[in-house]
């Protein structure tokens, strides 16, 4: 991202206890890049921590089948997080990395839910009915003080799929509701 990437990494103990930590990279990283930076973020924290015995857990297949020796780095910054990484795995008593990845799969979008909603009729005439009868069929009120109002204020308004809105220059269209509906 070009205001930085960032990452999270969970160390977790065999008694249960975890340190979750959030990782914000100031400078422009490949996603690959990204999980390698993470890794040896973690590896780096576990071993401050005088932990000896460690296994990693990673969402790369990559860097996984890297370090297993199963795919080749090719690129030059691959390489060198490669060869890094096995540097700092040899400063554990113990060290493996495994792949894990969880996959759900999601049949539908969380918004895919139609929204439903209620249409409330209003009873008594209100402020909007004068505004609505000009901009549907170009009619005023028989007041001739109400006729100027409905004139200077028709233009800020406007009728979609039956409904009036009000107009701003910036900004959204804002719905307009009576007061049973308010």
């Amino acid at each position: 991202m070009h205001k930085g990437a960032g990452a999270r990494l969970v160390l977790k103990s065999l008694s249960g206890e975890e340190h979750t930590y959030a990782l914000r990279f100031n400078f422009d990283v490949t996603n690959n890049e990204a999980e390698y930076e993470a890794l040896l973020a973690g590896l780096s924290i576990a071993h401050k921590m005088n932990i000896t015995k460690l296994r990693a857990y990673v969402d790369s297949q990559l860097i996984s089948n890297q370090f297993n020796g199963s795919f080749d780095a090719h690129e030059l910054s691959m390489q060198k997080y490669l060869k890094l990484l096995k540097e700092v795995a040899e400063k554990f008593e113990h060290f493996e990395l495994a792949q894990q990845v969880w996959v759900e799969e999601l049949p539908n979008k969380a918004i895919a839910g139609e929204l439903v909603v209620a249409a409330i009729e209003e009873m008594q005439p209100n402020w909007m009915d004068h505004i609505i009868a000009n901009l549907c069929n170009n009619t005023f009120p028989e007041d001739k003080n109400e006729a100027r109002l409905v004139c200077i204020r028709s233009p800020m308004y406007i009728i979609k799929n039956d409904v009036l809105y009000r107009k701003f220059y910036y900004g959204p269209l804002m719905r307009c509701v009576g007061p049973a509906e308010a």
